[in-house]
């Protein structure tokens, strides 16, 4: 079966493409959020690790920060997912967009201080 248009060649995006697209994106969130949750236990292990003898302490903090929101905003991303997909209003559709963004945000902002707290500790 074609998704193609008959006449114009463009494509209409089928409800299997569409929960298709969803899963996927559900999938990516999951991801990000285990990567967010990982990052915050294997800092917490290496501050341990390193006792008191670390530098950058405020870079560790920042990066904790930064992971605590990307993991609020990737469970707020998927809850958000799941009434769009109940609902299919087009508001919820831009709202994901939104949130999803800013937890990829968080996420890049957190792995920037904790770069930035490893190099400090070299």
């Amino acid at each position: 079966m074609s998704n193609l248009n008959p006449g114009f060649g463009v494509n209409i995006p089928t409800e299997a493409s569409f929960l298709d697209k969803i899963k996927f994106l559900q999938e990516h969130i999951k991801l990000i959020l285990t990567l967010a949750t990982g990052s915050l236990v294997l800092s917490v292990s290496l501050l341990q690790n390193l006792g008191k003898t670390f530098q950058g302490k405020e870079f560790l903090h920042r990066s904790w920060l930064w992971l605590l929101a990307s993991i609020l905003a990737g469970v707020a991303c998927n809850y958000i997912l799941t009434v769009y997909l109940n609902s299919k209003k087009t508001e919820y559709r831009i709202l994901v967009a939104v949130i999803s963004f800013f937890l990829h945000a968080f996420f890049i902002a957190a792995m920037i201080y904790f770069l930035r707290f490893a190099l400090a500790n070299l």
